[in-house]
């Protein structure tokens, strides 16, 4: 509301003193720019509605710096990602960036909770909106390897590495990981709820074994390039997931 009110304020001034000249200008002026006053009038519009809300503007700057640092942590590691060089790729200034997020612990943040979300859309595109629920469940370990095996998936890894030995970083991620862990498994229960399946009491367990599990695969990816064997621990767990729940689900909703 306050950058709301800000734009709007501004606005007005911006039309009070484009008024004022124009009650001001001479007549010769139109002239001999060739521009027609009503013309001029029309331009000044166009460039009035152009300008973006200070809020859309802000929020674009600071998808452009997560960005930037989910591309920097995914190269270079996080103790090489800095403020100045997520600034310099994001095309933004240092003290915009600083105006955003102060540290790079309120970055890093940042980035956390915008992979999550991007996260679940992801997990959306990814199970068939065709396919039973019970389909989509046991589709999970394989939804899950292509959605945290992507850059951003191993930035919140090095993320999570990170934490081991920066307490103040591990202070602000883990409530901001046990509010994720917690959307993601109320996910998981609405999912075997529509499957027909009743949540098992180890479900919680099994939620955190497959997420590590998934995340390690990745990592070790990066050093045994064998596709096939990635393959093979995927269905494995598919497998493990099917052992999990082996009866027959009832009133499967399609």
């Amino acid at each position: 509301p306050a950058a709301s009110s800000f734009f709007f304020r501004d606005r007005e001034i911006s039309l009070s003193a484009q008024s004022r000249a124009e009650n001001k200008s001479p007549p010769s002026r139109g002239a001999k720019s060739g521009i027609a006053p009503r013309q001029a009038k029309s331009g000044a519009a166009a460039r009035a509605k152009k300008r973006r809300p200070n809020v859309e503007r802000s929020s674009d700057t600071q998808t452009k710096l997560i960005l930037s640092a989910i591309s920097c942590l995914h190269k270079l590691g996080y103790s090489a990602t800095t403020g100045n060089i997520v600034a310099d790729m994001a095309k933004v200034s240092r003290g915009a960036m600083t105006h955003h997020y102060p540290t790079k612990i309120d970055l890093m943040l940042a980035v956390v909770r915008y992979v999550f979300e991007d996260e679940r859309e992801q997990y959306r595109k990814i199970l068939s909106p065709t396919a039973s629920a019970r389909e989509n469940f046991f589709a999970f370990p394989r939804a899950a390897w292509q959605v945290l095996s992507r850059p951003s998936g191993m930035a919140v890894t090095e993320i999570l590495m990170a934490s081991r030995s920066d307490k103040t970083l591990a202070e602000g991620l883990v409530p901001l990981q046990r509010e994720i862990e917690a959307a993601a498994r109320s996910n998981i229960v609405q999912t075997l709820t529509e499957a027909g399946f009743v949540p098992r009491p180890e479900g919680r367990a099994a939620q955190r074994l497959f997420v590590a599990a998934i995340r390690g695969l990745a990592i070790d990816a990066l050093f045994v390039r064998d596709q096939k064997e990635i393959d093979d621990s995927v269905k494995l767990l598919e497998k493990m997931l099917h052992l999990l729940y082996p009866e027959e689900p009832q009133n499967v909703r399609r």
